[in-house]
């Protein structure tokens, strides 16, 4: 229940935070460098690879990889671990 309830409660803000941002907001490109080093803590020396993957990308990329490709990701990562665990189902 708790589980349910805090997924609720982070769909609702973020259906909120996302009705809010006009079609500018979502082609506008983030200072992405900055803000990994200043509010996230990673410098471009510790995750060169993350601050390329993140660099130049417009508000809505950011929106589409959280809703697709971040999941989309783990599910592969998952399948990897399942199969090395000898869990594949084939």
């Amino acid at each position: 229940d708790a589980l349910q309830g805090y997924a609720e409660a982070v769909h609702r803000e973020a259906v909120s935070v996302l009705g809010q941002l006009g079609d500018s907001d979502l082609a506008r490109v983030p200072p992405v460098e900055q803000r990994l080093t200043d509010l996230g803590g990673v410098a471009f020396a510790d995750a060169p690879w993350l601050h390329a993957m993140w660099a130049e990308k417009p508000g809505a990329w950011f929106v589409r990889w959280e809703l697709i490709g971040h999941a989309q990701g783990h599910v592969g990562e998952m399948v990897s671990v399942r199969d090395r665990l000898g869990h594949r189902p084939f």
